[in-house]
C-alpha cells in the first residue's frame, strides 16, 4: 500500500496524497451472494471448473482468476491463454458441451 500511495504521490506533483495507511485488524468477506460474482453470471465458466459448491468456490484460487477473467479484469497475457484453453475445449467437442 506504501509502494501504491508513493506512485500516486509521484502522478500528483500539485497536492499531496493524505491518505493514512494502517494494518488490516479484521477482514469480512462479502455475502455468499456477491462472492464470484461475475464468475457466477457466466454458467459456463461455472461448469468448466467442476460446478464447486459455495464454501469451496469462495476458496478457490482459480475460481477467483475465472471471476476475473468473467470480468474482463485479468491482464491481458491471462485472458489470452485462458480464451485459448476454452477454444481448445470447445474445438476439441468436450462431451459435457453437447449438453449446453
Amino acid at each position: 500500500a506504501s509502494i501504491s500511495k508513493e506512485r500516486e504521490q509521484a502522478k500528483s506533483k500539485s497536492s499531496i496524497v493524505t491518505t493514512q495507511i494502517q494494518p488490516l485488524e479484521t477482514f469480512y468477506p462479502a455475502e455468499p451472494e456477491h462472492q464470484k460474482f461475475e464468475l457466477k453470471r457466466k454458467p459456463f465458466l461455472l461448469h468448466l471448473i467442476g460446478n464447486l459448491p459455495e464454501e469451496e468456490l469462495e476458496r478457490s484460487t482459480v475460481a477467483a482468476r475465472m471471476n476475473s477473467y468473467a470480468a474482463e479484469l485479468c491482464a491481458s497475457r491471462i485472458q489470452r491463454q485462458i480464451d485459448a484453453k476454452i477454444n481448445d475445449i470447445i474445438r476439441k467437442g468436450w462431451p459435457v458441451l453437447r449438453d449446453i
